[in-house]
């Protein structure tokens, strides 16, 4: 049918009233969008999945148009780190920034791109490997301009996770 934007208009024209902007998370997969050849890497847990290229390139393309430069931010997924949340490999999900990336400098050049805001640096029993992170932060190196994280808890166990893990 035809996309609704009546909630999401509403948001954006509520902000602009106190001069701020809308950080945009990109995240899910309706059942129309889910990639044909798509497997979970959890068989047993389908939510979460990889959306086809295509539907995904729309998907981005339609809420950069348009916002633009009404937008602040995009954030791309939620938790990618978490098995929890992403159900797509290393690849999948960097080829998803990477598109996300490409398409908001092409149709919201003023918005700052972001990685899914990662959950932990610290250990968490559902990571997906202790490595993703770091991995997938190379392997899409230029697709975002910031490294989005959400590290839960109290404020000295997110510095502690920045100052001595990132550091």
């Amino acid at each position: 049918g035809h996309p609704d934007y009546h909630v999401e208009d509403t948001m954006v024209e509520r902000l602009e009233r106190y001069h701020m902007k809308m950080s945009l998370l990109l995240l899910g997969t309706p059942g129309w969008a889910v990639a044909k050849e798509w497997k979970p890497l959890m068989p047993e847990k389908k939510y979460w999945p990889m959306p086809d290229l295509d539907a995904w390139q729309k998907y981005v393309r339609t809420r950069a148009s348009r916002w633009g430069d009404r937008l602040y931010s995009l954030e791309v997924w939620n938790e990618p780190d978490l098995s929890g949340f992403n159900r797509m490999s290393l690849e999948e999900y960097a080829a998803l920034l990477k598109t996300a990336g490409e398409i908001a400098r092409q149709n919201a050049p003023e918005a700052v791109v972001m990685t899914g805001g990662f959950a932990t640096a610290t250990g968490h029993t559902g990571l997906k490997s202790p490595t993703f992170q770091r991995d997938c932060l190379k392997l899409a190196r230029g697709a975002f301009q910031l490294h989005a994280y959400h590290q839960h808890g109290s404020f000295d166990r997110f510095r502690n996770a920045v100052d001595g893990k990132f550091l």
